[in-house]
């Protein structure tokens, strides 16, 4: 491969932009092809049958709405899990201070012991 921004396949004839630059561009190009085949999709669905344009605006709306709750739901699941953690944390700490005082007073007492 040669070291241009242009990198070429052998066997077949893309080529692939791997500049940032390009990268954009053809991502732009991606997103017009995408909306001029949505348009026409939609234009075509329009005139042979208007109630399905609105199903299909009622499954959209209801998917984002799905896509929300579950967003909400894995906040919550994290909150809650992080909350759980600071009490497991919270716990473990004093316990863990319990222990340690116990600790430098037995190794105290055996210092003073000998």
């Amino acid at each position: 491969m040669s070291s241009s921004s242009v990198s070429e396949v052998s066997s077949h004839s893309f080529k692939f932009e791997t500049t940032k630059e390009g990268l954009r561009k053809r991502q732009a190009e991606l997103e017009k092809t995408e909306k001029k085949t949505r348009d026409i999709y939609d234009k075509k669905l329009r005139e042979e049958n208007p109630e399905a344009l609105v199903l299909k605006k009622q499954m959209e709306d209801t998917d984002n709405e799905l896509k929300n709750i579950n967003k909400i739901n894995k906040l919550k699941m994290k909150k809650k899990s992080m909350k759980e953690a600071a009490k497991s944390i919270k716990n473990c700490c004093c316990c863990c201070s319990a222990v340690s005082i116990v600790i430098i007073i037995a190794l105290g007492g055996l210092f003073l012991y000998r």
